[in-house]
């Protein structure tokens, strides 16, 4: 418990950010159910900081929380995060901020699935060592769904297999996998993948604006800096609904496709900026479109764009 009246503080479980700091990195780390971990500001401050960090198996079953004060303050920041394997399985995670905007949960395996049923099958357990015999994670729609509702924004970025993992760091939401945010203030959802983005189940919300950012291909770093030497095709396919309820659509990489997919924002804004090809599906922007790509920009049969600002497309 590291909370505080005027502030949470820091607790660091198994190294610092991204696995990126002084502190030595721990092989595999285990929160069992029941544990807590509190970072909370107690009166008015900000929530604070959690880092659950492993090289190989991040196994998160228990209680965090980083929430903002009572009288004032925003939600604090919580990583879970494994170059190899991530399990979160049944993690309740408390970033809300009940006078402030809620906290930042970051979640950073080398590839992951978002999806309805997730699975800690690629984990053995022998005696009290824990070893990934597959790489990469799986992550509950309905967890990220009750982060957004309560006003807290999810990052989930990758990296790929230049740290010694076997994955291209792709991330990618099953047909069940659906990302609703149906209560809550404003939030934010960020999809940065070392490699692809591929989005079948759809992304809505129907209270308070969603912030939706995708960037596949990222060479920025990524999970201590794995992806640099990254060579996969980063390409962004959308084969369902985004929308957005008056939040921002962005999209970078290399090849954009929605040609069975649709974007719908309300007043918001959509920026699409891809070194590729892009090949648009039907947009409903009632703000502005920005269109940018080195390759061509073709239209789907089936598209229709309505946009209330300005259109400029450059190829």
């Amino acid at each position: 418990n590291v909370s505080g009246d005027a502030g949470g503080g820091t607790a660091l479980v198994g190294g610092n950010l991204q696995g990126k700091g002084p502190e030595q990195n721990a092989s595999a780390i285990y929160v069992a159910q029941g544990t807590s971990i509190n970072a909370d500001a107690i009166g008015n401050g900000n929530g604070g900081r959690v880092i659950l960090w492993s090289e190989d198996v991040t196994r998160v079953y228990g209680s965090v929380s980083a929430r903002g004060g009572a009288a004032g303050g925003n939600g604090g920041f919580v990583e879970t995060s494994s170059h190899n394997q991530l399990d979160i399985t049944g993690m309740h995670l408390d970033l809300r901020a009940p006078q402030g905007q809620g906290g930042l949960w970051l979640i950073d395996p080398f590839s992951v699935t978002i999806s309805n049923a997730a699975t800690n099958a690629a984990i053995t357990v022998v005696g009290a060592n824990y070893s990934p015999n597959a790489t990469g994670g799986t992550i509950l729609n309905t967890d990220i769904n009750a982060q957004l509702d309560a006003d807290t924004s999810v990052t989930v970025t990758t990296s790929n297999g230049a740290g010694g993992g076997t994955e291209a760091g792709d991330i990618t939401q099953t047909a069940a996998g659906t990302i609703t945010k149906a209560a809550g203030a404003d939030a934010t959802l960020t999809l940065t993948a070392a490699g692809t983005i591929t989005l079948n189940g759809g992304i809505t919300s129907s209270t308070g604006k969603l912030n939706v950012v995708l960037t596949a291909n990222d060479n920025t770093g990524g999970v201590g800096g794995q992806n640099d030497q990254n060579t996969a095709v980063g390409d962004v396919v959308i084969n369902s609904s985004i929308t957005t309820n008056g939040g921002n659509f962005s999209s970078s990489g290399v090849v954009y496709n929605t040609t069975s997919g649709t974007i719908t924002t309300g007043v918001g804004n959509v920026t699409i900026n891809h070194t590729g090809a892009v090949t648009l599906g039907a947009i409903s922007a009632g703000g502005t479109l920005q269109v940018t790509a080195a390759g061509a920009i073709t239209d789907a049969v089936t598209t229709t764009l309505t946009v209330g600002g300005l259109a400029t497309f450059n190829a």
